[in-house]
């Protein structure tokens, strides 16, 4: 479909174009000519239109949807476009856009529209106009069909207008005789219907069907009684509207009130031709129980809002409250030094100093005036009244491990000397310290895990956390290297702070040479501070309690630079090296990473053993990793002896080209 001017066009291609029915009318002309008109004077009346479909939701645009008898639909829509016109067309699935510079679109389409109608002779099945603002262009269609020679035959006729009572004046301009169904709606609730105008008029005595939408009301039921059938609401029903009523058999409906959260219901009366005493009374009862119905919704409905201003009501209490709080002075935050009396402690305040001032005993328990426990105080009288939560760096929250570690000794191999020392020096002490005070010495504090790379202390610490069911928190020594001054060294202190809190615990330290290094003279600024930090380290471990069931794990590949003071027995216990794997532990080791994986029968993981000679724990790992890979390259579910040679190959020329002093180191 696409929209052409006639001006300019031959009259032969046109009436070519308008008898193969490929367009039945021509939108958006600036003007109409003569020969147009008469190209639609001589269509059959086959070719004219069928239904006519007007809506207009907004002042800036309208769409009219046009169906002809034997042709397809279309659906133009005219819209307000600044000082010009826009119109789009739909026809089937195609779609042409037009834009009229300096043209009204309401303009436009009333040209359209007297177009079609104009010589319009066949009757039309359905006419419907739907408009919110209806004054004006009503006035328009009714100038158009003022303008006809003969009035317009529409079957059904459909007005869905804000003021309708406009809109009953373009039924004289229809066809008696070919009006059946006439239909009114309206969006605004309750607006009366005034018929007067038209109640004489042919079209409406000759018409058979009526519908009235709910949102208007009409007062004289006898007026509507030539119907055949339909709908109309009345305002209200007399007795002697029903014994009229009563011979024509008819049925009338009376709205129920609409309220709040209930559904309207609507009961119809019939009106028989038993006597009118039943009919009466059953109207009636039927009014009745309807207001029963409404007085047990509203009962339920002030039930409901009891409850919700019950609900109300205490959240306004719990918001007084909170405004409350909010009103009052900020406090000085202080830490215990400790309890003088049973009223009085010794607080220090940064930067003020120390004082010693009283505990309210309404909110504070004084066992728990301890040293180190942050409290607040008043900012007028000094009192404590509230004690706060230990300040933890959240970095240092961030280091502790939240569950359970799922390592299990079953999962090391090759390093049972090593698990039984760490047992006996973390593990016993944590399940069973009633031995050690049997015995009467102290249990160790921590211990000392050194090694080459990949030889499994981390494992085997989250391994012992495990088994012991304690906290575990990794920290890595270069975490604790911090740019600026103290910052390292209160971290540590917050480090045991959070696993005294969280007791049993297990404080995991890797690579702690880079904070626990020999002390030097003629240092840097930055070793300096590295050297505070290990200070603060040292404090700790000497300040803790070993039965606090905090245990310390260290854990390096550098113990030759680790400083003295750090490796003394008190702080460290005991030192557990962690060699490179022998053949038999490195065959071990393959069993353990290789139980889940898919092996074909006849693999010797011994003799795999013997071809890496010198490998870590985690190269081992990586052997059973690559064979796998090779397998998946060669679109296989299982892995083969041939697999795990060139994951050797593979893994231990990789080795060969790192940097061999480590390994020189740990010869």
């Amino acid at each position: 479909m696409t929209q052409i001017s006639l001006t300019e066009m031959p009259e032969v291609v046109m009436k070519n174009i308008l008898e193969k029915c490929e367009i039945r009318s021509v939108f958006s002309l600036r003007k109409v000519t003569h020969n147009f008109r008469a190209f639609i004077d001589e269509l059959s009346p086959d070719s004219r239109l069928k239904i006519l479909e007007f809506s207009m939701d907004s002042p800036e645009s309208l769409s009219v949807r046009y169906t002809f008898f034997n042709g397809p639909m279309y659906l133009i829509t005219y819209k307000k476009d600044g000082e010009n016109c826009k119109i789009l067309l739909n026809y089937g699935i195609k779609k042409v856009e037009k834009d009229l510079e300096n043209q009204d679109f309401l303009a436009i389409f009333l040209r359209d529209l007297e177009c079609l109608l104009k010589f319009q002779k066949s009757k039309m099945d359905y006419c419907s106009f739907q408009c919110s603002d209806p004054q004006k262009i009503l006035e328009s269609i009714e100038e158009i069909l003022k303008s006809r020679n003969r009035q317009l035959k529409v079957k059904n006729l459909s007005i869905s207008v804000s003021e309708p009572q406009n809109a009953l004046s373009i039924i004289p301009y229809l066809a008696s005789g070919t009006l059946e169904t006439i239909g009114f709606s309206n969006s605004k609730i309750r607006n009366s219907l005034d018929i007067q105008k038209i109640e004489e008029l042919d079209q409406w005595k000759n018409a058979k069907n009526l519908y009235v939408s709910e949102h208007f009301l009409v007062g004289n039921a006898r007026i509507f009684a030539h119907f055949v059938q339909g709908e109309v609401f009345m305002r209200q029903v007399f007795a002697d509207d029903l014994i009229f009523l009563k011979n024509r058999k008819t049925s009338v409906m009376e709205p129920a009130p609409t309220f709040p959260n209930s559904r309207k219901k609507e009961r119809t009366i019939t009106i028989s031709e038993n006597s009118n005493e039943n009919t009466l009374r059953q109207y009636w009862k039927t009014k009745l129980d309807e207001a029963e119905q409404q007085v047990r919704e509203k009962e339920q409905t002030i039930r409901r809002l009891g409850a919700s201003k019950n609900e109300l009501n205490g959240k306004v209490g719990q918001l007084k409250e909170e405004i409350n709080r909010l009103h009052e002075q900020a406090s000085h935050v202080g830490e215990v030094c400790k309890a003088m009396d049973k009223k009085k402690v010794l607080v220090k305040s940064h930067p003020d100093g120390k004082y010693i001032v009283n505990v309210d005993a309404v909110s504070v328990d004084m066992a728990q005036m301890t040293a180190g426990t942050r409290v607040a105080m008043k900012a007028d009288s000094y009192l404590i009244h509230k004690v706060l939560p230990n300040k933890v760096d959240p970095l240092v929250s961030l280091m502790m491990v939240e569950k359970v570690p799922d390592s299990t000794y079953e999962m090391v191999g090759g390093l049972d000397k090593q698990i039984k020392e760490i047992k006996e020096v973390i593990e016993l002490p944590v399940k069973h310290p009633e031995l050690f005070d049997a015995l009467g010495i102290a249990q160790p504090k921590g211990v000392l895990l050194y090694g080459p790379p990949g030889t499994g202390k981390t494992l085997l610490a989250r391994a012992v956390a495990h088994h012991t069911e304690c906290t575990f928190i990794r920290v890595s020594g270069s975490e604790l290297v911090q740019k600026f001054i103290g910052e390292g060294a209160r971290m540590v202190r917050e480090l045991f702070v959070m696993a005294r809190e969280h007791a049993p615990s297990i404080i995991f330290m890797d690579e702690i040479d880079s904070i626990g290094s020999s002390r030097v003279e003629g240092s840097s600024g930055g070793d300096s501070e590295v050297q505070r930090t290990m200070l603060e380290l040292l404090n700790q471990l000497d300040g803790f309690e070993a039965t606090k069931n905090i245990k310390v794990i260290m854990a390096t590949n550098r113990i030759d630079i680790l400083d003295s003071a750090l490796l003394r027995p008190g702080r460290i216990d005991r030192k557990i090296e962690f060699p490179a794997p022998d053949e038999k532990a490195r065959a071990q080791i393959l069993k353990i990473h290789s139980r889940k994986m898919n092996l074909m029968r006849g693999i010797r993981m011994d003799k795999i053993a013997e071809q890496i000679p010198g490998a870590s724990g985690a190269e081992v790992k990586s052997v059973c990793t690559e064979a796998g890979m090779f397998a998946l390259r060669e679109r296989r579910i299982h892995v083969t002896q041939e697999d795990f040679e060139m994951a050797v190959g593979k893994v231990m020329q990789k080795d060969g080209d790192k940097n061999m002093s480590i390994k020189k180191l740990w010869k």
